[in-house]
């Protein structure tokens, strides 16, 4: 069952948040199971999960999926998936406005609230965006992330796979997260990082940044404690992003 509460934030001590694209590989996949086991998150945000992955972990979590697009020939989804240890609050899924070149696919973000202490909600917005398009398509999905988010009054947690692979789409996201009063949790690396296979392939064609970062968090009325990718995670082609923080009082 949903207490009130998330686990540890009450009372001034630390909880933790994991955000990791695991790459559409979650059948079968113990990678998963051994970072929950292994940092026991209060929320978890994936990114190309599918459809089945909530199933694999409602007996702990609390978990709401939002689809982006449909594998073809299959009865699956992929999308992103927010989940916590306590109730979701009004999750909303928003679907980018524009579709990817070449793919014609969207990408969405889950937006959801949970009660972290008797004053203040804390908001998880949990982002997929998009890749193969130009800015303008990449900050209107931006702004309607915003959009919904500047109402929110408490603190708030901005995580995902931002495809931040050149400086424009940096700078983008930079800007909207500072109107929403976030500052970035810097990660440092467990052993190093190395960039996403696709980069490549299309590195010849477009201003890409070899090594950068794609996975980020910001964060609003938080102390941030540690940020850390996580090594040993080889069923992915991105490494898990661990925050650990506790509420500002």
């Amino acid at each position: 069952g949903g207490g009130k509460k998330a686990a540890g934030s009450a009372d001034g001590t630390a909880y933790t948040v994991i955000t990791w694209n695991i790459s559409k590989n979650d059948a079968r996949n113990g990678e998963v199971k051994r970072l929950i086991r292994q940092y026991r998150p209060a929320i978890l945000c994936l990114q190309e999960a599918t459809s089945r992955t909530c199933g694999q972990l409602q007996d702990r979590f609390h978990c709401h999926f939002a689809p982006s697009w449909k594998v073809a020939n299959h009865d699956i989804h992929n999308g992103v998936l927010t989940a916590s240890r306590h109730k979701l609050q009004n999750p909303s899924r928003f679907e980018s406005p524009d579709r990817e070149f070449l793919f014609a696919t969207t990408k969405a973000a889950m937006v959801s609230t949970i009660a972290v202490d008797d004053a203040a909600d804390l908001m998880v917005i949990n982002v997929h965006m998009l890749n193969f398009v130009g800015i303008g398509a990449f900050k209107d999905q931006l702004e309607e992330i915003f959009r919904h988010a500047r109402t929110h009054t408490g603190p708030m947690i901005w995580c995902g796979d931002f495809n931040t692979w050149n400086s424009a789409r940096l700078k983008a996201v930079h800007q909207y997260a500072a109107r929403l009063g976030m500052v970035e949790a810097l990660a440092y690396h467990e052993s190093g990082g190395t960039p996403s296979k696709w980069s490549l392939l299309v590195d010849p064609f477009i201003e890409i940044h070899q090594g950068a970062l794609l996975d980020r968090m910001f964060c609003r009325g938080l102390e941030i404690l540690e940020c850390k990718r996580l090594s040993g995670f080889t069923s992915s082609d991105h490494p898990p992003m661990l925050l650990r923080a506790r509420l500002l009082k």
